[in-house]
């Protein structure tokens, strides 16, 4: 311990001596530079560190262990001129779990000088795990990075890449404040990802980067409040984003000139501490010189506009055949209604525009075609009707054709990496789970259902062989993918091997001391089973003992209350929650359940249903206890996206009018939301059902393994 001031900007080198225990080992940011007895303290050493290069104090670390170093010392040297040895250590009963480890490090350390091009000042590197290392990643100290043991041994090259990174980015260079924390992380971040691509393409992701952070963020920014005003969850989706507008950088400045442009950056800011500012006037500087960008296109500007907003845009482009060119169009992307968002119209983002053209094809070429800034721009000289175009390839997006006009929806954060059909399956499961909430017509949900059956049954037969036996864990992840959406359409075998697993727990001799089964076959019982089956659920969580977990309490509630689609056993639910007021059950039961409902429309319907047949009671019992009666008629009457349910919500409004005391601006807010709703519905569900019927009466996949509702 000792004074100082503990900012990036404040650096300076450090020479610490520490004692320790003569069989123990003291690691620090350098090695040390001789070992001293001490008098009288025959167990004990003095330990003297050499001096440190310039650096903050964040960066200074210090381990006292019972260590073992494994292996021998990685030497690594390059042209560059990095000349450092790296070490790993750990328990000495824990040293054998290391293996391969060594090789790992030396083939991450190589891929991350070789991106900088800018030498460490630093003559050696340990690497440590610690068994009972409680931070929530690793402490990236300067010459020391100290692991948990779980995190060193995996097999993933993704955190080990972003550690060392952070040992030229963090440590080398510094944010100039903790404000500008989030740009270094996400550049770290970003530069890690590739790196764990180029070694074995990016396995540990299982095909989900950059595409589910990517439908993360658009699904956050999309809501009407991001964040709810969470803290740490604005800076994690902030950090996301730049990474991803890096990522953006380097595919359309191109990645050589991205290169240049960082290795100018770390080395004019070496020992010192750099701004958002420094990173994007050095690419500028070296987009211009390599001619990747038009001199009116700032990088800074183009950054600000992505940073600056907690939104992102959705970009729209219709051809006109008659005269070759392309029409643009760009607007916030809004999810949540009412879409009355102040100044959503003077929301402008700068975005590259990469046309891949099929009478020239090639998926080679980034190069912007040109820049939207303002609302609208028109492209030239563009194929006829002949040729199809794709705008910022490889995206996820929503295409809509309609009589020769070609509408492609598209962020700006174009990906050349190549797409499987993990991130296809992800982006149908998405799609198809927003669909249904739209459609509230019984009939229509079980055409729905019998559409994704018959679209994943061929893929799950496929798979179901020899999957246990595959290796590869993106094969096992589109796998389990696949089972878990089949199980929520009503695939018999994945219902019959469900209830057979619950079969065991609801035998078991004492079914209350623990659950024996994954909870992967819970909802589909709840949502598909008897209802001897849910009453058993419903049992467990009464008798739920107090020794036990209870997030296991939670997730067992959460289940009972959001997975069914059989509107008895919801009400069973509410009617000894509410009406019994069973007391194994908090008020904090209740919030939960209400969210869950508001999960499907049998939910939010038969709780909707239930307040309107047991209004008298339910006004009475909640009379002092406002933010229950808020929620509840939150959850029953806001989630409504059709005609016929604003109708049922208008109706309880006109009957109950002056009544709902607090919540009067609550019913008011959702008759709103969903005179919206119900005019997109009334527009574009016509049209889905349509389509439905026409698919399967020409599909050939027989759908003869269906249970449903």
């Amino acid at each position: 311990m000792f004074p100082c001031f503990d900012e990036p900007g404040y650096k300076t080198p450090f020479e610490l001596s520490v004692v320790r225990p003569r069989d123990m080992v003291a690691l620090s940011n350098v090695p040390v530079a001789r070992t001293e007895d001490i008098n009288d303290e025959p167990n004990a050493v003095w330990d003297h560190f050499e001096r440190t290069p310039p650096m903050s104090t964040f960066t200074l670390g210090l381990v006292i262990a019972d260590l073992k170093q494994f292996g021998s010392a990685i030497h690594y040297e390059d042209e560059n001129g990095n000349n450092i040895e790296i070490r790993v250590w750990g328990r000495p009963e824990f040293v054998e779990m290391l293996e391969g480890l060594n090789e790992k490090v030396a083939q991450v350390f190589s891929e991350v000088a070789n991106f900088w091009q800018v030498p460490l000042p630093l003559r050696r590197l340990d690497i440590v795990a610690l068994p009972n290392y409680q931070g929530v990643k690793p402490a990236d100290n300067w010459g020391l990075i100290v692991f948990k043991e779980s995190d060193l041994s995996s097999r993933g090259y993704l955190q080990l890449s972003q550690e060392l990174s952070y040992q030229w980015l963090g440590a080398l260079v510094s944010p100039a404040w903790w404000s500008d924390a989030h740009l270094n992380k996400a550049l770290v971040g970003y530069l890690a990802a590739e790196i764990a691509f180029k070694i074995n393409n990016g396995s540990e992701m299982e095909g989900k980067w950059p595409m589910t952070v990517l439908y993360s963020l658009y699904y956050e920014f999309s809501k009407r409040y991001p964040h709810s005003r969470i803290t740490g969850m604005k800076q994690e989706t902030a950090c996301t984003k730049i990474e991803l507008l890096f990522r953006m950088f380097n595919y359309t400045i191109g990645g050589d000139t991205f290169r240049k442009g960082m290795r100018k950056f770390i080395e004019s800011r070496k020992f010192k501490t750099f701004t958002g500012d420094d990173i994007w006037n050095a690419l500028n500087e070296a987009a211009l010189a390599d001619g990747k960008i038009p001199k009116d296109i700032n990088i800074k500007t183009v950054a600000t506009s992505w940073i600056e907003k907690d939104r992102l845009p959705v970009i729209t482009v219709k051809r006109n055949y008659e005269t070759n060119t392309a029409f643009v169009t760009q607007k916030v992307y809004l999810r949540e209604r009412p879409h009355d968002l102040p100044s959503s119209n003077k929301m402008l983002w700068s975005a590259p525009l990469v046309v891949c053209r099929s009478d020239r094809l090639s998926f080679e070429d980034f190069t912007p075609s040109s820049w939207i800034r303002h609302t609208d721009l028109n492209l030239l000289n563009m194929p006829d009707d002949k040729h199809f175009i794709i705008v910022n390839p490889e995206e996820i997006g929503k295409r809509k054709s309609v009589k020769g006009d070609e509408i492609i929806h598209r962020d700006a954060f174009s990906s050349p990496i190549k797409k499987s059909i993990i991130i296809k399956t992800n982006t149908v499961i998405t799609e198809i789970s927003h669909m249904e909430n739209y459609i509230s017509d019984r009939s229509y949900k079980f055409c729905l259902r019998a559409y994704v059956r018959t679209l994943l049954t061929p893929l799950y037969n496929e798979m179901v062989r020899d999957v246990k036996d595959d290796g590869d864990n993106r094969r096992k992840s589109l796998y389990s993918l696949t089972k878990t959406f089949l199980c929520q359409v009503g695939f018999k075998p994945c219902i019959m091997e469900a209830q057979e697993q619950f079969s065991n727990w609801m035998q078991a001799p004492n079914p209350d001391e623990g659950n024996p089964i994954s909870n992967q076959y819970i909802c589909p019982v709840f949502k598909w089973g008897t209802q001897k089956e849910w009453d058993f659920g419903l049992q467990r969580v009464i008798n739920f003992p107090p020794s036990r977990k209870q997030s296991e309490r939670t997730y067992l509630l959460k289940t009972l209350a959001g997975c069914p689609v059989d509107e008895k056993k919801i009400e069973k639910l509410l009617n000894i929650t509410i009406l019994e007021g069973n007391g194994n059950f908090t008020e904090t039961d209740l919030f939960l359940i209400f969210s869950m409902l508001t999960g499907n429309s049998q939910g939010y319907t038969t709780l909707f249903y239930f307040l309107n047949n047991n209004w008298d009671v339910l006004k009475e019992k909640f009379s002092s206890k406002t933010n229950i009666w808020d929620n509840m008629i939150t959850s029953a009457t806001s989630q409504f996206t059709t005609k016929p349910g604003m109708n049922l919500v208008a109706i309880m409004y006109d009957n109950h009018k002056g009544e709902f005391g607090s919540a009067e601006h609550i019913i008011e807010k959702s008759l709103r939301n969903i005179r919206e709703e119900a005019k997109w519905s009334e527009e574009n569900i016509p049209v889905i059902e349509t389509w439905l019927d026409d698919y399967l009466s020409r599909t050939e996949v027989k759908d003869d393994q269906a249970i449903d509702a």
